[in-house]
């Protein structure tokens, strides 16, 4: 009867940090625009909750990539590509056209057809 109770504490202490670490990861890796719902009357054709969206580089980033001689060139370039792009619509093709959808507000989106 002891081993059984000994087995059953183990267990429970082997699945408590696993599902700790689990639930931190779900509460991070949750993005603020899964989040969003959009007013009530707006137009969406994407859904936002999967519109894609552009990675954000800080100025900050930025500015310690380039002031690091050990990032190469191309690199760098993509850093500042990103930086420059990242409030520019995104584009989500949609039917027989294309969807433009602002990367601050995923509820304003644009149909533009063929």
């Amino acid at each position: 009867m002891a081993d059984k109770t000994v087995t059953l504490r183990h267990r429970r202490r082997f699945w408590r940090a696993p599902l700790a670490i689990l639930s931190v990861l779900a509460t991070a890796t949750v993005p603020a625009v899964a989040l969003a719902q959009c007013p009530q009357g707006a137009h969406t054709y994407v859904n936002p909750r999967l519109a894609p969206q552009r990675p954000q580089v800080s100025r900050q980033q930025l500015e310690a990539a380039f002031a690091n001689p050990a990032v190469p060139a191309e690199l760098k370039r993509q850093i500042l590509d990103l930086f420059l792009n990242q409030n520019e619509p995104i584009q989500v093709p949609y039917r027989n056209g294309t969807v433009l959808i602002s990367p601050k507000d995923p509820c304003i989106q644009q149909y533009l057809g063929n």
